[in-house]
């Protein structure tokens, strides 16, 4: 059996001023369920009823089915992560399974049986844990329950001791398709400081929030330290108000064709619909609307949620006349080679919240002029893993920033697109830390690709 070691990271250095890290986090995993075939990577074949309180949980959301895995807590909770719950409106829970696909008998309970933890936080994985209302079940050799830890003043950290592991996950980091029968690991806990990972022992990834698919309940504000646009100031921004399974929200966009506006993956994500507010200075009083579903936008296919990698979209739109009102913006010319940006002055702007502290967006538009900086300032807030050089950054002094509800706004330097608005700090929009954009350079082909258009 193969011994595998868990770094689990203390966050001892926060007390020395440090911005708290999370590690790169891919959660273990909400996996499709196309075949059957395989095990835990290098793990070993459990007998039957050697893990009686480890449950298969297939779920079913709006986006698709999953599998996950749980452990029953009492005749009717199991426990699991919040990863898994969330988006889902139903669950299958299998019992007593060694093959996968035999369990000793299933139920099935929607949304409204279990609990999601209320401060779970899908970037950093925080407070990862939902329990599952079920029916209640008759324990057996099969099919019972595990001990939680008894409530006490303290806890053991479990260092250096030995741990099992089990469930049906993929055989391998080139697997697509959940194993068929039920496998187990050893693996040692160790507990770590932050501070020692910058020696080199694992690379750090800073907590994200998307600039960002903000609620639309009221609709006073600006971006932050701001200024009011003019009439016609910035043609080429729409507004983009999203309607998805569980609620709506709103982002911004730049038209670049006749038929096309270029947004955010972040915010394409999950909606069925969307509204695209043209020529509007005051957020409620467009020009004109169009209303698509999302069988006419193209969210970039390797988008990845946790680290906003390739956060871009594009949306099909009908046909609509450019004006002084409503108008396209020019993108970058195709080239070999791409500036930078650095130390250039770019204007942002969007309808996004006014301060950390409001929950609507703004009622006018609004833009502030902001300082491109080297990704290596920027990867000091956020790290390499997440400031790629498809990311462009920019300072905000004096808490001047984009913020939630300007996501997939422009970021444009003389009339040109050069960035998608994207993420900023989890500590707000106004405490200086570098805001980020999608850099649209690194994605000129994969627009002309799409859509047809190019400069």
């Amino acid at each position: 059996m193969k011994v595998f070691v868990v770094l689990a990271l203390a966050l001892a250095s926060v007390s020395a001023g440090l911005v708290p890290q999370a590690l790169p986090v891919r959660p273990r995993d909400r996996t499709s369920t196309p075949s059957i075939t395989g095990r835990i990577t290098n793990g070993k074949n459990a007998v039957a009823d050697q893990f009686p309180y480890q449950v298969g949980l297939s779920f079913i959301g709006a986006e698709g089915s999953w599998w996950c895995g749980g452990s029953i807590i009492d005749n009717s909770w199991v426990l699991t992560a919040a990863h898994c719950t969330s988006g889902a409106s139903s669950v299958t829970v299998y019992y007593g399974a060694t093959v996968r696909t035999s369990p000793k008998f299933t139920h099935t309970v929607s949304s409204s049986n279990w609990i999601q933890h209320a401060s779970y936080v899908s970037v950093t994985l925080r407070n990862d844990i939902s329990l599952i209302k079920t029916p209640s079940v008759t324990f057996s050799s099969s099919v019972n329950k595990i001990a939680i830890p008894a409530i006490a003043s303290s806890y053991s950290t479990y260092a250096g001791q030995v741990a099992v592991a089990s469930g049906w996950g993929l055989t391998s980091d080139t697997s697509t398709s959940v194993a068929r029968d039920l496998h187990m690991k050893v693996l040692i806990v160790l507990v770590l400081a932050i501070a020692s990972a910058s020696a080199g022992l694992l690379p750090q990834i800073a907590p994200l929030h998307p600039r960002d698919r903000t609620v639309v309940p009221s609709i006073n504000g600006r971006i932050t330290n701001g200024k009011d646009a003019v009439a016609d100031q910035f043609p080429y921004q729409v507004g983009l108000s999203f309607i998805g399974t569980e609620s709506s929200w709103w982002c911004g966009g730049s038209i670049i064709n006749n038929t096309w506006v270029l947004t955010a993956a972040h915010c394409t994500k999950g909606a069925s619909s969307v509204t695209i507010y043209y020529g509007a200075t005051v957020r409620t009083k467009p020009q004109f609307t169009h209303t698509v579903s999302s069988s006419d936008w193209i969210q970039h296919a390797n988008y990845v949620s946790l680290t906003v990698r390739n956060d871009i979209s594009l949306i099909k739109t009908p046909s609509v006349t450019f004006s002084a009102s409503v108008n396209k913006i020019s993108l970058p010319a195709i080239a070999t080679n791409y500036s930078t940006y650095v130390g250039q002055t770019a204007v942002a702007s969007g309808w996004g919240r006014i301060s950390d502290c409001e929950t609507g967006v703004a009622k006018d538009l609004q833009y502030t002029k902001l300082t491109v900086i080297e990704n290596s300032v920027c990867q000091k807030a956020f790290n390499s893993l997440i400031v790629t050089s498809k990311v462009i950054c920019v300072a905000t002094p004096k808490g001047t920033s984009t913020c939630q509800g300007d996501s997939g706004g422009p970021l444009a330097l003389n009339g040109t697109l050069i960035g998608i608005t994207s993420f900023g700090s989890p500590d707000g929009c106004q405490v200086g830390e570098p805001a980020a954009f999608t850099r649209v350079t690194s994605y000129l082909d994969w627009i002309k690709a799409n859509s047809g258009v190019f400069a």
